[in-house]
């Protein structure tokens, strides 16, 4: 067993592009940049143009590779910024210029796209894989609860998605305490749940929507049929009810709503009054199994095994949906929100804080958004799966918030929440939601050019749209061009975003 509390990094990676503001501009050239946002291919060739021995004929070139320190081999994982600009709002656009607000929960297409939820903009977005973000379904607003189609639904702090056999989506809507359906042209129906606060939990029911949920997150969704269940069987985190449950497909277009494992609320003295919990950490039979806070759920790849990942006892859970049985996979019990500890080494022993999403790469590894340490934490397998062998940091400094790309042992997170893993190649993919930006973590050689590019087009888009906006006031023009960011208006006060996605807030705002 080790502590491996570590001092902070005074040696900065990821320092900002030495080029100043002058220079870049100076780079596009007034005619080029000036011109409008449509021709961004060309703008982008203009930034990207003959570099000189040092690469600085481009705002972020591989060559000077921008005050980030040399990869020691091809191999050595890094952390890099996949989407998201440095501050939270809704903004659409490449990559690196679109805002989150904050990205946690994602699903990854068999494209290499992403879709993802974006919880306090409460809508989904889309991230191409060409690198463009838009927003796939939801209209910015909160209230009332209503489904519909892509622009007039509504969701409240959307935090996980995953996808079902038919090619819809399955959301875990969080403060509407529902489970949606989303459809791939963006329109929702509810399956689960009433979208409100009352009654928050009624026990199970053959039709999901009778049903009431306490703050569902995360959701995963099987894909085979076996003795247990059936394909598109979706599994969830009934967080605030104690609760694991599963929506079974009732072959009709419903879902039935069923209690996996947990000891369900019951009613007081009073049977009008409010319902009493039994948040706790009892392994054994599923039935009398008690949880505190689960947030994370994931099936194993013989779907046998459903692994949770609980926060508020900064431990990893597993549950045998054969034997029903639930025991403990990971770490040492200590009870509360934050109130963990980081220590790696055998899974007995190893100690988290807070850990959230937890997703598998294609050898069995089981990664987890450790998120009050502020790091990315990998369990290896045991040969039994009801055990994990061994807990490390896979990337970021233990205990030490802030944003930082590179090396992973150098990198750093601020409450990284939301975590899926693309099998196809093992990148992981980071919501991290103190930051509102997605991060991408793998070899320094399958991230780096994607990173290069991305930054490139982000950065000759922003500047082509602000050297259109100086043409248009030089040349008379009375009018601020609405679709640009305030940059300056209503700082702090949490302005909305339009549907568009391209004003923005940066007031702050919990994701607990």
């Amino acid at each position: 067993m080790s502590d491996k509390t570590q001092k902070p990094d005074e040696n900065r990676v990821g320092a900002e592009s030495r080029l100043s503001r002058r220079d870049l501009l100076k780079t596009m050239g007034l005619a080029g940049a000036a011109a409008s946002v449509a021709p961004l291919i060309s703008a982008t060739e203009a930034v990207a143009g003959p570099a000189d021995a040092r690469g600085r004929g481009v705002p972020f070139a591989a060559a000077a590779n921008e005050g980030f320190p040399q990869a020691k081999h091809p191999n050595e994982i890094w952390s890099v910024d996949y989407a998201g600009n440095l501050f939270p709002g809704l903004r659409n656009g490449p990559a690196l210029y679109a805002m989150f607000f904050p990205a946690t929960g994602m699903h990854i297409e068999d494209n290499g796209s992403i879709k993802v939820a974006d919880a306090r903009n409460s809508v989904l977005r889309n991230i191409s894989n060409l690198g463009d973000v838009t927003v796939f379904s939801g209209s910015t607003q909160q209230y009332p609860f209503r489904d519909g189609k892509q622009t007039e639904a509504t969701f409240n702090s959307p935090n996980d998605i995953d996808k079902l056999s038919d090619g819809s989506y399955v959301v875990g809507d969080r403060e509407n305490n529902a489970i949606r359906q989303v459809f791939p042209d963006g329109t929702v129906k509810t399956i689960a749940g009433q979208g409100n606060c009352k009654n928050k939990y009624n026990g199970d029911q053959a039709i999901g929507t009778q049903g009431t949920l306490n703050r569902p997150l995360t959701l995963t969704a099987a894909r085979q049929h076996t003795a247990w269940h059936s394909a598109d069987t979706v599994y969830f985190a009934d967080r605030d009810n104690q609760l694991i449950r599963k929506l079974v497909p009732n072959g009709d277009g419903t879902f039935a709503l069923v209690t996996v494992a947990g000891t369900p609320p019951t009613t007081g003295s009073d049977p009008c009054g409010a319902l009493v919990y039994y948040p706790g950490r009892v392994d054994g039979p599923a039935n009398q199994a008690r949880f505190r806070g689960a947030c994370g759920v994931v099936l194993s790849p013989d779907e046998r095994y459903l692994y949770v990942a609980e926060r508020d006892n900064n431990v990893v859970r597993v549950i045998d949906l054969m034997e029903n049985t639930v025991g403990t996979y990971a770490g040492v019990v200590m009870t509360g929100q934050g109130k963990g500890a980081y220590v790696d080494g055998p899974a007995n022993t190893a100690r988290f804080n807070g850990p959230s999403q937890i997703d598998y790469d294609n050898e069995g590894n089981l990664y987890v958004a450790d998120r009050f340490n502020h790091v990315i934490r990998k369990i290896t397998p045991s040969g039994n799966p009801m055990l994990g062998r061994t807990v490390e940091t896979f990337a970021g400094v233990p205990m030490q918030s802030g944003r930082i790309s590179g090396p992973a042992n150098r990198a750093k997170f601020h409450e990284p929440w939301g975590l899926a893993v693309d099998r196809k190649n093992n990148l992981v993919f980071v919501g991290d939601t103190g930051n509102s930006r997605v991060a991408v973590i793998g070899a320094h050689k399958d991230i780096w050019p994607a990173f290069v590019e991305r930054i490139n087009k982000a950065r000759a888009y922003e500047y082509a749209r602000l050297m259109s906006a100086y043409r248009d006031y030089y040349q008379g023009e009375q009018q601020r061009d609405p679709q640009l960011p305030n940059a300056y208006g209503n700082e702090g006060v949490g302005e909305r975003a339009r549907p568009d996605g391209n004003l923005y807030s940066d007031a702050p705002r919990s994701t607990r």
